[in-house]
């Protein structure tokens, strides 16, 4: 492992934590401002799901930048798996599903009613078997390469009686 890669993608996690934590932060504090539980969006959407549904958002941006700028961090500290950087950003992606699923849920009932969930539902398993395919697909195109890293990483550690 490169040591100045780790101790770079150690820092960009450091501050996606601050970040996302700064995030919640504001979150949890629009929730207790007493003005802001009485206002209605959308369709009767109260304003605080709303607001809380665009700061979800921001934090999806968040995480989406985070993995595209640490990619190639992770291909150059795994670099006994072929295009480790791809296999990692596809497994962030499918993070990124499942926490945009819970956080749009409750906003997209309000909105759209119960006759459409089914429609919201379906799409993001639709993305997420999408996602989860390619990292198959990835792993079994990839596999004698990684079988081989994995018999030389294990050949050269000594053995002991």
């Amino acid at each position: 492992m490169n040591d100045e890669n780790t101790r770079a993608y150690i820092t960009e996690f450091i501050r996606l934590f601050i970040i996302l934590i700064s995030l919640y932060l504001i979150n949890n504090f629009l929730f207790f401002l007493p003005f802001i539980s009485g206002l209605s969006a959308f369709n009767g959407m109260p304003l605080p799901s709303l607001l809380s549904l665009v700061i979800s958002l921001l934090a999806f941006f968040v995480l989406a930048e985070y993995s595209s700028r640490t990619r190639g961090y992770v291909e150059n500290i795994f670099k006994g798996i072929p295009q480790a950087g791809k296999l990692y950003s596809f497994s962030i992606y499918v993070l990124l599903a499942l926490f945009l699923y819970y956080a749009a849920y409750g906003a997209v009932f309000a909105f759209a009613g119960e006759d459409w969930v089914w429609a919201y539902q379906s799409f993001f398993i639709g993305v997420i078997l999408y996602l989860i395919c390619k990292i198959g697909l990835h792993i079994y195109f990839n596999s004698s390469a990684i079988s081989g890293n994995l018999i030389e990483f294990f050949s050269n550690i000594p053995k002991k009686l």
